[in-house]
């Protein structure tokens, strides 16, 4: 079909076939404008009621306005052949690129994750299910953004890899339970399948694999998935939750909405990041150390290193969690894996202990203040008592202002107030004796 007119646009090769039709980069005439021209199959557009749902859907996915959604601008028919327009994305699919041997960092799988949530929140609003999320689906630009396409086709059409049996439709690897059962799937659908791209962004394979597409099925129906930690030793756990919650079997236990999910990811994102840059480090490492048998000797040095048998697979106590090469902590439970003992209780008493001391120094502090002024207030006259108060209340209110600053303590800032105003107190008896007699505080009063 090269060179042929379609419509408006002039075809110029093929980009890609599926049981659905046919992509082809084209040219519009007028403008020479590059766009993606995908065309119905005439299997599809013999059929009354395809055709009508063909245009009603890409009337709903015209509407759609999303920077990671690739967008449809024309929509038509050409001699029998139904076709639309969209734009044209320079670069290459997720498919493509796993397909290629490449493997996405954390970092990177999460945030192609965060945008596609967000771009089928964006759908999902509009009343668009996918239906068919997998990385075929996910187009790169050249730089690297993220843009879902085949929004809505599913609903038309069987994926490559299915054998036309009931209203199955969708990718095996990436299909949803409700989905594989043929009942009606909504936008935790779409989650699930989104929950599997991510795990195979991760993991470096998809959670379930058959000989078969109805094996394939069956599992995701009723097998539950390994943990993606025992997959990817650096995965944070709580990155692990997340993408397990995608892929619970109920539609009702994972989360509500695309939405969610992407607020999920950014959640952990930073601290996901965090964790698999330190123990890719600390793995590496390691494997340095082993490689060239080094060993650190003494104290702290020696606790810091890690051995040979962190690499093997080690439990929690407690919990019975698979640790991580370099854990200290298990982070489901708390547990101190040197001492065996809670990280929540050590912290507790820590905190508790930290009390007591500020209590015992706050004491020990005022006692020798306190007497000290007892020993003013009966040696010297109610007139004097009165200056004092006045002056520390004075003195106190400017070194908690002034203390404020350098973060000095409370307790601190009250008693520097208090002794300049008992200090000022007495110089002023002393030198400007002009009220009643002052008595001297180590010798007795006339």
């Amino acid at each position: 079909m090269q060179s042929e007119l379609i419509g408006n646009y002039r075809v110029e090769r093929e980009l890609g076939r599926g049981g659905m039709g046919v992509v082809y980069k084209a040219a519009e005439v007028a403008t020479g404008k590059a766009v993606a021209l995908k065309v119905l199959s005439r299997e599809f557009a013999l059929e009354p009621a395809y055709v009508k749902r063909f245009k009603r859907e890409t009337e709903a996915l015209d509407r759609l306005d999303h920077p990671n959604i690739v967008r449809i601008f024309s929509v038509g028919e050409h001699e029998g052949l139904h076709y639309y327009a969209m734009d044209f994305v320079e670069g290459r699919s997720l498919g493509a690129m796993l397909s290629g041997g490449d493997r996405l960092g954390v970092e990177r799988a999460l945030d192609l994750a965060i945008e596609v949530a967000t771009a089928l929140g964006h759908a999902h609003k509009a009343g668009i299910i996918h239906r068919d999320i997998k990385p075929g689906n996910i187009l790169l630009d050249r730089e690297g953004k993220p843009k879902l396409t085949d929004f809505g086709i599913a609903r038309l059409t069987y994926a490559t890899r299915m054998t036309r049996t009931g209203d199955i439709v969708g990718t095996p690897e990436y299909m949803s339970p409700e989905q594989a059962k043929g009942a009606a799937v909504d936008a935790p659908s779409d989650v699930y399948s989104l929950g599997v791209v991510l795990y195979e962004l991760l993991a470096g394979r998809v959670p379930f694999e058959g000989a078969t597409a109805l094996e394939i099925i069956k599992k995701h129906q009723y097998e539950q998935p390994a943990n993606i930690k025992e997959l990817n030793k650096v995965v944070h756990d709580g990155l692990a939750r997340v993408v397990m919650k995608m892929l619970a079997k109920e539609p009702k236990e994972r989360y509500k909405s695309a939405e969610q999910v992407a607020t999920a990811l950014l959640v952990v994102r930073d601290t996901a990041i965090r964790v698999a840059r330190t123990r890719k480090k600390a793995a590496s490492a390691a494997a340095t150390r082993i490689m060239t048998g080094q060993e650190e000797m003494g104290g702290a040095q020696q606790d810091a290193v890690l051995r040979p048998e962190d690499f093997t697979e080690k439990r929690c106590p407690k919990c019975s969690v698979v640790l991580s090469v370099g854990d200290r902590i298990c982070i489901a439970c708390g547990t101190d894996l040197r001492t065996g003992g809670s990280v929540r209780e050590t912290a507790v008493k820590l905190e508790r202990q930290q009390i007591l001391m500020k209590v015992v120094t706050a004491v020990g502090a005022a006692v020798p203040l306190a007497a000290f002024l007892a020993m003013v207030v009966m040696r010297m006259g109610m007139h004097y008592i009165k200056v004092a108060a006045l002056l520390s209340t004075v003195f106190c209110i400017i070194t908690l202002v002034g203390g404020s600053a350098r973060q000095e303590s409370i307790a601190k800032r009250i008693y520097i107030g208090l002794f300049v105003g008992l200090l000022i107190t007495i110089l002023y008896g002393v030198l400007w004796d002009t009220s009643p007699p002052f008595a001297p505080l180590f010798t007795s009063g006339q």
